[in-house]
């Protein structure tokens, strides 16, 4: 069975300067090595 891993961004992984965290990221990604999906929303309008 797959696990699904749903986050907001908005003042919950993402700080006040718009960043993830090196820890947040090396959880994100320990767990993506290890089969865990993460879906990540936001209602930001990011600019790319």
């Amino acid at each position: 069975m797959k696990t699904l891993y749903v986050s907001d961004l908005d003042g919950t992984l993402l700080r006040s300067n718009e960043t993830t965290s090196e820890y947040t990221n090396s959880i994100i990604n320990y767990n993506n090595e290890d089969g865990v999906a993460h879906w990540l929303e936001t209602e930001l309008r990011l600019s790319v």
